[in-house]
């Protein structure tokens, strides 16, 4: 099948389309076949051949392959994607309800020994710190965004540390040793994303830290944006972000959120977090 004709039926089916590396190499995989019946099925208007297409696709989301290698799993996405045909959504649940809860994890890796599946031993996590992270450097301060998991429910976001601007002899250094940390919440996460995104013009988050006395806000402003962070006896930290830099860190939050929501694609969140950001609007005003 054309690859343009294989993108209008994923379409047709509410999915994502694939890109032509991950079409060529289902079709080069075991897959390919029943792949390939599947679409044609669908096109033909037999709608029960969607859960096919449907676990295929959800294969392919970065979200999930994240997932397993956080418990130990190096699948490239056409094992994954046999390993949801083989057994259905319900491992997809699993795999939700493992990185939330040990008891299921325990259950998960059971299931999984029993299909002769192991996880890497412990320590040698692909997904385990350092992680990814860049810093943003502004003239009196600096951040630095990077992805990571929080204590106790384990899932995915975004951490921004900041640290104040030091000025001797004319250089400017950082006091990274000092530095304020801020993990966002799973909804605080959508919340800057909506910012950034240019869809709310503010945001501020409060009550962080053991003592509930750290801040974070972001505000909308001309040429880019401005975050600012605190806590309480502390001096505060002023960054504006320039769009460039605001780019890299939409592109964090997408991914983080969709690590957490793997039911969701990008076109999906895109929706929510309009939805969210005219709520917000509306009872602001009202």
């Amino acid at each position: 099948m054309k690859i343009q004709t294989i993108h209008d039926v994923l379409r047709a089916a509410g999915l994502e389309p694939l890109s032509k590396a991950q079409l060529v190499a289902i079709a080069q995989s075991p897959l390919g076949k029943k792949f390939e019946a599947a679409l044609l099925a669908f096109g033909a208007g037999q709608t029960p051949a969607r859960q096919v297409l449907s676990l295929v696709s959800t294969a392919h989301m970065p979200a999930i392959r994240s997932k397993l290698r956080a418990m130990g799993f190096e699948f490239d996405q056409v094992q994954i994607a046999t390993l949801l045909l083989d057994h259905g959504q319900s491992v997809i649940t699993m795999i939700d309800r493992a990185m939330t809860d040990p008891r299921e994890r325990q259950f998960f890796l059971a299931f999984m020994a029993g299909l002769g599946f192991q996880p890497t031993p412990e320590g040698t996590d692909p997904n385990a710190p350092p992680y990814y992270s860049f810093k943003i450097f502004g003239q009196s301060a600096a951040l630095t965004i990077s992805e990571a998991r929080t204590r106790k429910t384990n899932l995915f976001t975004v951490q921004v540390d900041g640290a104040r601007g030091l000025t001797a002899a004319g250089r400017t250094t950082y006091d990274w040793q000092s530095k304020l940390v801020f993990q966002l919440s799973p909804a605080e996460m959508y919340q800057l994303l909506a910012v950034l995104e240019r869809k709310l013009p503010a945001v501020k988050f409060t009550g962080h830290g053991p003592a509930h006395d750290k801040f974070m806000d972001c505000k909308v402003q001309d040429g880019g944006f401005f975050i600012r962070m605190g806590q309480t006896g502390r001096p505060i930290i002023p960054v504006p972000i320039v769009p460039a830099d605001a780019v890299r860190i939409i592109s964090l939050l997408y991914k983080q959120i969709l690590a957490n929501d793997t039911h969701l694609c990008a076109s999906d969140l895109q929706q929510l977090i309009s939805s969210m950001a005219s709520m917000m609007s509306t009872s602001t005003s009202t």
